[in-house]
């Protein structure tokens, strides 16, 4: 199982044509620890220090099980 940390941030971006299109970036961290405990905290502090008006918990389980889906759960909305 592999847990990451993922927010989305929109932003404005010039176009190889000189048009200005929005984006919507993501950005994901990969949340390691020893024991779940020092995982849930990682969680929670990265959170905080990010911009990001939706943060994600996304729990991948493909390593154990290629069939399982992933899970996501809101962890932060500002």
């Amino acid at each position: 199982m592999r847990k990451y940390l993922e927010g989305y941030e929109q932003r404005r971006v010039e176009s190889m044509f000189g048009e200005t299109e929005a984006m919507v970036m993501v950005i994901r961290y990969e949340i390691t620890g020893f024991d779940d405990n020092e995982v849930r905290q990682s969680i929670d502090d990265i959170a905080m220090l990010l911009s990001s008006p939706f943060i994600y918990e996304h729990t991948c389980y493909h390593d154990e099980d290629p069939h399982r889906p992933c899970e996501m759960k809101l962890v932060l909305q500002g």
